[in-house]
């Protein structure tokens, strides 16, 4: 409305990537080799990726996932964790995988208001499928993220994860470039 009002005209935003989880996101980037050129981090300003904010967890997560290079992190967020934005994804995708039903009300309430249970349904399948990669090719981990995937893989089958991953790294998604915020 104030975007009407100062340039006296209607405006409409379309928002493709809305109902996309961030690894689908960077799945269907064209132009993948930018991916390591681009910023998420937000503890740092626009130096380098600190490694342990939310921003930072969330496209590692994202990147791994999709079995795509990304840029260089200070810290590894997969083995040595000193915030809990990691574990605190890693804790709620681990909720979700076992249905949505688990989480707290304030959670869950918002989800369902928004029909957003696909949406983070998928979101916590490529979290389980990131460190699902890491494991496979044999990186150290922290315990925390080992034991979410051992109590992930109770919950879904690896079959899922890799189907999933390949999914990714297809780049299967298809973002809605006619959707519009109301």
């Amino acid at each position: 409305r104030v975007a009407e009002l100062l340039f006296q005209s209607r405006f409409q935003i379309v928002t493709p990537f809305e109902n996309l989880t961030k690894a689908e996101v960077v799945s269907v980037i064209p132009e993948k080799i930018c991916i390591p050129r681009t910023h998420s981090c937000i503890s740092s300003g626009f130096r380098d990726h600190e490694g342990n904010c939310y921003g930072c967890a969330i496209r590692r997560l994202g990147t791994t996932a999709a079995g795509l290079q990304d840029c260089t992190y200070r810290t590894d967020a997969f083995r040595t964790i000193t915030q809990d934005n990691m574990l605190g994804i890693i804790s709620l995708s681990y909720h979700i995988l076992g249905g949505i039903r688990h989480l707290p009300p304030w959670t869950k309430g918002i989800i369902e208001e928004y029909g957003k249970e696909n949406l983070f349904r998928r979101f916590a399948l490529d979290n389980l499928a990131a460190v699902h990669a890491k494991v496979v090719r044999g990186d150290k981990l922290h315990p925390s993220i080992i034991n979410f995937y051992e109590a992930g893989l109770r919950i879904v089958k690896t079959e899922k994860i890799m189907k999933r991953i390949n999914y990714l790294q297809k780049g299967a998604a298809e973002p809605d470039f006619q959707r519009t915020a109301p």
